[in-house]
């Protein structure tokens, strides 16, 4: 009965590859076509244009006008790149002196993480 079963699946698969009436009937049957597969989206890492880590360690100065010399899309893509605002509140900030401002303090709490041990 298995095999006889197979046979029957293969002829109707041949006739559907050669037959469009029929292939339009067997899928009204089984209920439509396959439905496409949903895309998923990449996320695009853009690199930032400098490295916030390296410039506080050297001074917080040099940092800040090195900053202040990016549009703000770049202090936006520095947060991404290095994951400085786990709920996205950044995004929605406008204004240069903010985000260079954040940029600096979360820099400053990153370098200064483990101090109390290495004393």
């Amino acid at each position: 009965m298995e095999k006889k079963l197979k046979e029957l699946f293969n002829v109707i698969m041949e006739e559907m590859k050669t037959n469009d009436e029929f292939k339009k009937k067997i899928e009204v049957v089984l209920g439509g076509e396959d439905k496409a597969k949903k895309k998923v989206k990449k996320k695009v890492i853009i690199e930032a244009k400098l490295n916030p880590l390296l410039l506080i360690s050297n001074s917080e100065m040099e940092l800040r006008n090195k900053l202040s010399e990016l549009e703000v899309i770049d202090l936006k893509n520095i947060i991404k790149f290095y994951e400085m605002d786990n709920t996205n509140s950044c995004s929605r900030w406008k204004k240069k002196d903010r985000l260079i401002n954040y940029i600096i303090d979360v820099s400053k709490s990153r370098v200064n993480r483990g101090n109390a041990f290495r004393d």
